[in-house]
């Protein structure tokens, strides 16, 4: 595309907007397609750069059968197939290119004030722990991967109400 030479030149980490989310990557229950988010980690490794994955964990852009009530079981096993195979596909593929990852993306938000966790499958199922599982996961498939939460880090001011997750992204 025409961005290619000035991103190539000018740039020296890239961030998938939306291929490596949950509806694009894992359409349909352990099927998973990699060939648009290859598409941008590729580039990255030709061109020299670095790639933080985003996201593994979102209560977003999940396809409909994620979103099924089936119970915890089922949300913590998918959860962990999707996330050891999504981190192990690009500590495999591409080594030394994904360097960092969003393990869980805007898991609070504030209500009048508050903070709470946000409404979501991981949430109602598995409770505040989906969290640290999730973590827990992407720690384990790949030990040396920088692991973040877009939404965590910015709650920071508001550690005293979850003082538990206060750790989760230092």
């Amino acid at each position: 595309p025409e961005y290619a030479a000035p991103a190539a030149t000018e740039f020296n980490s890239a961030t998938p907007e939306n291929e490596m989310k949950w509806d694009t990557i894992e359409p349909r229950p352990g099927q998973f397609d990699f060939a648009p988010a290859d598409a941008i980690v590729a580039f990255a490794e030709q061109n020299g750069m670095t790639v933080r994955g985003h996201t593994l964990v979102w209560h977003s852009q999940l396809p409909a059968w994620v979103n099924a009530p089936v119970g915890p079981d089922a949300v913590r096993e998918a959860m962990a197939r999707h996330i050891e195979t999504v981190v192990g596909h690009y500590r495999d593929q591409y080594p030394g290119v994904v360097v960092a990852w969003d393990v869980v993306n805007e898991a609070l938000e504030s209500e009048m004030g508050e903070v709470v966790f946000r409404d979501s499958v991981f949430h109602r199922e598995l409770g505040e722990a989906f969290v640290a599982e999730a973590f827990a996961l992407a720690r384990a498939a790949d030990p040396g991967e920088q692991l973040g939460s877009w939404g965590l880090r910015q709650r920071r001011r508001h550690r005293l109400q979850v003082p538990h997750l206060a750790h989760q992204d230092d």
